[in-house]
């Protein structure tokens, strides 16, 4: 709905582009023969919690001067923080040569509705629009997936149950 919005009324293409998601851990590159491995990694991932429910609440934004970003604001709560730290730390356990920033180990959970091709005016006017609106929804998170860039979208390689 909101994609879609954006799509119309700021010309952003690229939001549409998004698999909907809040990404736990930073975007990361693997060389194509380290593939295999890490598909094999995230269907061992054991995680020591249940489903949980996500609340949803507003809209936030990042502006940044090359890519600006505006998201709904999930609620951070227990489960879901502790779910980024599990993963972020069997990921680091397993992929030690992989560099995570102490930036990129700040969460801050989002569900992007429009960037990248949002130019800084079409940013200002989004922004404007949306940083007054009320949007509260929730639902319940009992999966959590891998997502690789490829052809210019981000494409859903393997989905895991919590």
């Amino acid at each position: 709905m909101f994609k879609n919005d954006f799509k119309n009324r700021f010309h952003s293409q690229a939001a549409l582009k998004i698999v909907p998601h809040i990404t736990l851990k930073p975007p990361f590159k693997l060389t194509i023969s380290k593939h295999e491995e890490l598909c094999k990694w995230f269907k061992e991932l054991d995680f020591s919690m249940k489903p949980f429910l996500q609340v949803l609440d507003g809209f936030g934004s990042f502006e940044t001067s090359r890519r600006p970003v505006v998201f709904v604001k999930p609620v951070m709560n227990n489960s879901l923080s502790q779910l980024q730290q599990e993963l972020l730390h069997h990921f680091t356990n397993r992929f030690s040569w992989i560099e995570v920033r102490e930036s990129d180990r700040k969460f801050k959970p989002h569900i992007t509705i429009g960037y990248r091709d949002l130019d800084h005016r079409a940013y200002i006017q989004a922004w404007q629009e949306y940083k007054e609106k009320h949007y509260n929804s929730s639902f319940e998170v009992n999966e959590i997936c891998l997502l690789q860039h490829k052809d210019g979208r981000w494409w859903t390689i393997e989905r895991k149950e919590i």
